[in-house]
């Protein structure tokens, strides 16, 4: 997407679409995974308030805490991504009041994600003015306390690293300005590069940055962190870089199905997985070289996302509208025991390389939220056509476009 006078136009969403290996090609047909409502200006609706001025976290006394509140979200650490900024800028409350909510706090204890920026300005960060106020109102919305709030930058069609690390500078401007007391109250902050089909050497380039800049913010230790997708299409270097340099890594796992009479088990989110542990991360079941060399943890990001894909009915649970998110949650449980149970990683190999806060996080929150049991409790009026939109992406079995 493009931003332009603080309103942005999408401007990706026409040219890009997933293969049936997860990764992008360029097509005249939609990519699931990039912003579909950010061309509309945001309006408000009826349970959203006027913006305010959040402030710091503070104790009884009126100072600055110096212990952070315990966490209260028991539920699934399953990570919420969305793109849309109409669900975060100039106040809007919908997507942090769903975290707030019984089945929020059931369904999305994970990592969340926002899209902050592009290849097309890589100098801007969109609608700057309302990151610290939507980080805090997520904060004290959700009470919780232990999950990262990613902010992505967006490239799956310039393959042009060169924007990639520039951007790391528009991100650390922004956050080394931030005092301490804000940086503290924003609680767990990351960059995360959502790119594909970069050089290797600019993954390297932009992660060494972006951990080098870490020391010019007043984060703490460990409250500031750097995040990197791991696509589909083969690219062991930049998955080595992935592994080596990034604080988490994002392993893009687009299948809905675990065993399916329609499709094969060769091909089901099983066998993606072991893909990307064996071929795209070569290193990573190996003990000696990964312990020695590797720092990121990951996690597995699926896809729910009901717009025309190509495959859609192979790689979104949209396909699967009558199961739900029980029946996406259940998919992964089982894909995990079967890692493990059939030997492609040991329970202290799962353990080492994937991160236990949030092991999975879900595309995108603006079609999970009219899965059931979701949509069973809070109604919103985009699902009006949810199911009608799940049929088509169910009958969607190969290219848009062929």
């Amino acid at each position: 997407m493009k931003f332009v006078s603080g309103i942005a136009t999408t401007t990706i969403a026409a040219l890009v679409t997933l293969n049936e290996q997860g990764c992008s090609d360029i097509s005249g047909s939609t990519k699931p995974r990039q912003p579909t409502t950010t061309g509309t200006p945001y309006t408000g609706t009826g349970s959203e308030q006027p913006a305010t001025t959040a402030k710091p976290l503070t104790t009884g006394t009126g100072g600055p805490t110096t212990v952070r509140p315990i966490s209260n979200c028991p539920g699934k650490r399953l990570g919420m991504y969305s793109w849309g900024t109409e669900l975060w800028r100039q106040g809007a409350r919908e997507f942090t009041d769903f975290f707030a909510s019984a089945v929020g706090k059931d369904w999305a204890c994970g990592d969340i994600f926002i899209n902050i920026g592009d290849y097309t300005e890589p100098s801007k960060i969109a609608y700057v003015e309302d990151l610290v106020p939507f980080i805090q109102r997520y904060r004290q919305s959700s009470q919780n306390y232990d999950s990262v709030v990613w902010m992505t930058y967006g490239d799956v069609v310039s393959n042009d690293g060169s924007l990639m690390i520039e951007f790391v500078g528009t991100f650390y401007k922004w956050a080394a300005g931030l005092d301490k007391a804000t940086a503290y109250s924003l609680g767990k902050v990351g960059l995360s590069f959502d790119v594909e089909h970069m050089a290797p050497s600019a993954t390297k380039e932009a992660l060494q940055k972006a951990q080098a800049l870490k020391s010019t913010t007043k984060f703490a230790s460990g409250n500031i962190l750097v995040q990197h997708t791991i696509e589909g299409k083969p690219n062991p270097d930049g998955t080595d870089y992935v592994m080596r340099y990034a604080d988490s890594g994002l392993i893009m796992l687009y299948r809905n199905y675990m065993h399916s009479s329609q499709f094969s088990d060769d091909s089901n989110i099983l066998s993606r997985a072991q893909y990307m542990l064996k071929d795209q991360c070569i290193h990573c079941l190996d003990d000696a070289y990964a312990t020695a060399n590797y720092q990121a943890k990951l996690t597995i990001m699926v896809e729910a996302s009901c717009h025309p894909a190509d495959y859609c009915g192979k790689i979104s649970f949209c396909a699967h509208d009558d199961k739900g998110a029980d029946y996406a949650w259940n998919t992964l449980q089982t894909m995990e025991s079967e890692l493990i149970s059939g030997g492609t990683v040991s329970q202290a190999q799962f353990g080492r390389l994937f991160n236990p806060s949030t092991t999975y996080a879900i595309h995108d929150w603006g079609w999970v939220r009219c899965y059931d049991p979701i949509s069973e409790t809070l109604s919103y009026p985009q699902c009006a056509t949810y199911h009608q939109m799940a049929a088509q992406c169910r009958a969607t079995l190969g290219p848009v476009n062929p």
